[in-house]
């Protein structure tokens, strides 16, 4: 069979890539000393509102139970409100009221992270007061004391999270993994990964004897972060209402607890000693979620841009073909992130099979038997990815999440634009790809 010419398809060139960044223009200001980042959208009528509570204070045997206190948080009722009052309230003015954990590697150093809940939230701006008071009664007098409301959401929880497992298992397979590597990722584990399954899991299990002690576990949380000891906030609306939003947020700060102690967002954790370590959880599954995780280097790095070129085209160019194709997999792939690289099976038939084209996928890049025109098209894959468009409630947030600049933000683009197919192997040559840390689901 001839092979198909190429070349008369239309096809998008590198070259005809924008250069230049699209610039999220945000201004900080301090509100009782607290950060405030404003950034002016054009929301169309509509407050967004985000706070990170830092919970680097949160004792160690406390950690495992923060993503429950996120999830009953807002659905547990406060100050005079039982669940039901609260929740009509929150469905009558806003989008919505969430909590989530927020662990993210600081992006110059491996051995620095930030550790938070985020609470967000948005409404139209007439509505603003009203969330605001929403948000007042939760941090000022949460309610966690209707121990039957608390097992009904826990059971909700652990059986979600049980279930998430056949959709998700590569997720947690590299979430998993990837908690060797470094610390953020390990506490990423324990919020998130099969640790947190099986807390959920044990936590639904409780005799009622004992459900106290899961209430007295989440009001010493809730005594950590529902203060302003160390949180700032995020404001996204348009440019008319954005000082009247200014000034009723500092109202805000003002009727909480607390007291400004640390603006200070990153843990810092020293050396962490990555290990080689291979496990396996046995499921009720016919099919595997593989993954292989090694240490990388953060976002500024100079290798970063060419570990992202290398993961897209590893997944696409072999990845894709020897375990998608040949092996039966539903999906695979390889993916860079700060601090770490991972590589994933979905849905896999095979084991052994599939460890071993994870370690033949570097040898195919270090012996040179791809092309040039497969890094262009793995270049364009991850300006796909970062052009995407942004919606006026995510402006900014780079920044407010993960601390990169724009500035960062645009050598991380003109790097992409500089890398080369020599760059992508010896950037593998390099790396220590051939050091895995393996898991089996």
């Amino acid at each position: 069979m001839d092979k198909e010419d190429l070349s008369c398809l239309p096809t998008l060139h590198i070259n005809e890539i924008d250069r230049k960044i699209i610039p999220e223009k945000t201004a900080t200001v301090t509100s009782g000393k607290v950060p405030v980042q404003l950034c002016v959208q054009p929301t169309n009528g509509i407050t967004y509102l985000n706070m990170m509570s830092n919970m680097s204070d949160v004792p160690a045997d406390l950690k495992p139970y923060v993503p429950l206190f996120c999830d009953v948080i807002t659905k547990m009722g406060a100050g005079s409100m039982d669940y039901k009052e609260l929740s009509q309230q929150i469905e009558l003015t806003t989008s919505g009221l969430g909590a989530g954990t927020h662990v993210n590697q600081h992006h110059s150093d491996n051995y620095s992270y930030e550790q938070g809940v985020e609470f967000s939230s948005y409404c139209l701006d007439r509505n603003v007061d009203k969330m605001l008071d929403l948000w007042n009664n939760i941090f000022c007098s949460p309610n966690l004391k209707d121990e039957s409301r608390l097992m009904t959401l826990v059971m909700m929880e652990a059986a979600n999270l049980s279930s998430s497992i056949s959709g998700q298992g590569h997720s947690y397979a590299m979430t998993h993994c990837s908690s060797r590597m470094n610390a953020a990722a390990q506490l990423k584990e324990v919020l998130g990964g099969m640790a947190q399954v099986s807390t959920m899991k044990t936590l639904a299990e409780t005799d009622e004897s004992a459900v106290i002690t899961i209430v007295e576990k989440l009001q010493k949380i809730g005594q950590f972060l529902l203060n302003k000891n160390n949180i700032r906030f995020a404001i996204n609306s348009t440019s008319e209402q954005m000082s009247t939003n200014q000034n009723k947020v500092e109202k805000f700060i003002e009727g909480i607890p607390g007291d400004l102690k640390s603006t200070e967002k990153y843990t810092q954790h020293g050396y962490f000693e990555p290990e080689l370590v291979k496990t396996q959880f046995e499921l009720p599954f016919s099919v595997n979620y593989m993954s292989k995780a090694v240490e990388t280097v953060p976002y500024t790095h100079e290798d970063f841009p060419k570990l992202r070129v290398l993961s897209r085209m590893m997944s696409a160019k072999y990845l894709h073909r020897e375990i998608r194709e040949k092996g039966g997999a539903y999906g695979s792939g390889a993916v860079c992130g700060s601090g770490v690289f991972s590589f994933y099976s979905y849905r896999d038939p095979n084991s052994s099979k599939t460890l071993q084209v994870f370690d033949e996928a570097v040898k195919w890049v270090v012996d040179d038997k791809f092309v040039p025109e497969d890094v262009d098209e793995a270049k364009l894959s991850v300006f796909q990815q970062t052009d995407k468009p942004i919606t006026p409630g995510s402006a900014g947030m780079t920044l407010f999440l993960s601390g990169i600049t724009d500035e960062m933000r645009q050598t991380m683009r003109d790097r992409l634009f500089q890398v080369s197919k020599q760059d992508v192997i010896n950037v593998t040559k390099k790396s220590k790809l051939g050091c895995e840390l393996n898991i089996l689901v």
